[in-house]
């Protein structure tokens, strides 16, 4: 307990415990579950005013809780404790539950859906607080998910908004693949809508500019820019998704479509338009969007530009750049228009042959 009460109270100069490096045996793991849940609780208690649990206690959780194989049940229902405790929930004492740690395990997970299930989806999106505790849960409940259980709509709706505004999360997660894939099954499993739409593209794009994060994003969330959302002024997608990383992960997708559609996304009046990235903005103009292939996704981004600059303000680093942008553009459209219109008087004279 003294290193309990250490981790609760750690001197100034002592950072909140990184989980990412611990790899515990059973023996050492299933006693300290059980001392950090009951420390959640203590915490809980102590802090009642705000209603709070030491946000280290939840990484612990999600740390353990996202192990593609996971550990002993104990420590399961410890992890769920810990979420459980964070969100509000009245947990008995351990020593009160069923003895079987399986029927604590089913005990803590009904205890914490039925939570979700009193929370309205507006209430999450306004509430930020607890998105860490979600992400945490929704590690577990993705597995349980799959042997049929059924998880609240709520969760369903607000994940890629978790995903979106706490993406940092992630890095705490053990299998960053395998929350990946929840993310984009969450946001697949919903209709869709703008806000949706929103989330999605915005988180993905923040997500690319972490290179910590980037090399796991699925090629197929990629094909959510199609949908070209206009995200809003602020936002984290804005601020880094014009960058040359980013910039350069849509160039080697080698498709037409998506990189017109991240074009058409990212070049808008709010954007933080990276100097970086100008260069191999100007590339995908003159190398990727010359063809013929291309007819249609040129004038959609000459008009997106248009747009823009009538916003801006003349003379602006962004201004100058995106009118360089349109100019490009219009001489590509140009000269694919000549090639197009060469094809077909050739195929018009073949014919007449």
């Amino acid at each position: 307990m003294d290193t309990i009460h250490h981790l609760i109270n750690p001197p100034a100069v002592s950072p909140f415990p990184d989980w990412r490096d611990y790899s515990p045996s059973a023996d050492e793991l299933i006693p300290f579950s059980r001392a950090l849940a009951q420390a959640a609780k203590f915490e809980y208690r102590r802090r009642r005013h705000h209603q709070d649990v030491p946000y280290w206690l939840v990484r612990f959780a999600l740390r353990f809780l996202s192990q593609d194989q996971l550990p002993p049940t104990s420590v399961v229902a410890d992890c769920l404790t810990i979420i459980a405790v964070a969100l509000g929930c009245d947990v008995p004492d351990t020593n009160s539950m069923a003895p079987d740690e399986n029927a604590r395990l089913e005990h803590l997970f009904a205890l914490i859906v039925r939570e979700y299930e009193t929370i309205d989806p507006g209430d999450l999106y306004r509430d930020r607080s607890k998105d860490g505790v979600a992400i945490a849960f929704l590690t577990y409940a993705a597995r349980r998910e799959e042997d049929g259980a059924v998880l609240p709509i709520s969760l369903k709706y607000v994940t890629p908004d978790l995903v979106r505004y706490e993406s940092w999360h992630l890095w705490h997660a053990n299998n960053i693949n395998a929350m990946m894939r929840l993310w984009m099954a969450a946001a697949s499993a919903v209709p869709y809508t703008d806000d949706i739409g929103r989330s999605v593209v915005d988180a993905l794009l923040v997500m690319a500019y972490d290179d910590k994060l980037s090399p796991h994003i699925p090629v197929a969330a990629w094909d959510w820019l199609k949908k070209r959302p206009i995200l809003p002024a602020g936002c984290g997608g804005l601020e880094w998704g014009a960058h040359s990383d980013v910039v350069q992960i849509v160039r080697e997708l080698w498709d037409v479509e998506l990189i017109a559609s991240y074009l058409f996304v990212v070049w808008s009046e709010w954007t933080n338009l990276w100097k970086n990235g100008c260069p191999l903005m100007m590339a995908l103009i003159k190398e990727e969007l010359c063809g013929i292939e291309a007819v249609g996704y040129q004038e959609d981004l000459i008009q997106r530009l248009r747009y823009a600059l009538l916003r801006l303000d003349p003379g602006s680093f962004k201004e100058r750049y995106y009118v360089e942008f349109r100019r490009a553009l219009l001489k590509v459209d140009e000269e694919t228009t000549k090639t197009l219109t060469s094809m077909s008087h050739r195929a018009i004279v073949l014919f007449a042959y």
